[in-house]
């Protein structure tokens, strides 16, 4: 019988974005479908047209694939792009929310910020970023071998105690530094840098550039984010809570803070993201 309602017009261009990104990645739909935990005719259906995105699976489908939402929502910009939309808690909408709507009523004034001043203070913290990274790779260069987790140990401190003091952001301040920022290392290391905001929809970025896996500077957190993470999830339903937002398995939570298994650096940093958040939380009086 065939629908009734047809899907918009809208909802098929951004699936078949979706699904462009996905084939082009060299990622199959069942392998999808297990990662973010939707069964795979649901994902078949999305991707076909005949149902329209949920702003929750679509939170899921960008967190596992680096897809920039602006360009899935819109077809311009940047095909990739490495920003965690706001959770449906965070922007307190009902579970069943189509992402199309979702985005051009709440997200779209975000990622479409002109406010110049903005932008570049961006750009600033970005390069200000790649300054002082070059001052830590100067110090693991330079110090000795057997101090060198305890270098690790009190970089980790002073960030920790730093962000201890600052009050936590809103999702939406939150959403419109993780864009720029973007933005700015687009600004930085896009052959099209004199035009950062640039409209590009073709996919020359996503064969050359390397996946946030391949970070050593991530990966090289996790054995002491490992016993943090044990100590954030010892609460009862904490785990479960952590799968969730992530939208992997509990098995595959399980078998990360276990240690049988290593996350992949995408998944290492959102891990990190999240601790630290709890322990702010903590430390609150």
């Amino acid at each position: 019988m065939p629908r009734k309602t047809p899907v918009p017009k809208l909802d098929r261009e951004i699936a078949a974005r979706i699904k462009e990104f996905r084939v082009r990645w060299k990622c199959t739909r069942p392998h999808l479908a297990a990662q973010i935990g939707v069964d795979p005719e649901t994902l078949t259906r999305i991707e076909d047209g005949r149902v329209p995105l949920k702003y929750g699976i679509a939170g899921k489908i960008f967190s596992y694939l680096p897809i920039n939402p602006h360009w899935a929502a819109t077809g311009r910009g940047l095909p990739k792009g490495y920003i965690i939309l706001p959770t449906i808690e965070e922007l307190k909408i009902n579970a069943n929310a189509v992402f199309s709507e979702v985005y051009l009523g709440s997200l779209l004034p975000s990622f479409k910020n002109e406010d110049e001043e903005f932008q570049l203070a961006m750009i600033l913290r970005y390069h200000r970023g790649l300054q002082n990274a070059d001052l830590v790779k100067k110090a693991f260069r330079d110090v000795p071998e057997d101090q060198i987790g305890d270098l690790a140990q009190s970089l980790e401190n002073f960030i920790f105690r730093f962000l201890a003091k600052h009050p936590d952001s809103d999702s939406k301040q939150e959403l419109q530094r993780q864009i720029w920022y973007a933005n700015a290392k687009q600004f930085f290391h896009s052959p099209n840098a004199e035009r950062p905001n640039a409209e590009d929809s073709e996919f020359t970025h996503l064969t050359d550039a390397e996946t946030i896996e391949s970070l050593p500077e991530v990966k090289a957190q996790l054995p002491n984010l490992l016993v943090r993470l044990n100590q954030a999830t010892r609460e009862s339903g904490r785990m479960s809570a952590l799968a969730e937002l992530l939208g992997v398995p509990l098995a595959s939570v399980s078998r990360w803070l276990s240690g049988k298994r290593e996350p992949g650096g995408e998944i290492t940093l959102k891990l990190l993201q999240w601790v630290e958040q709890q322990e702010r939380k903590t430390k609150k009086p």
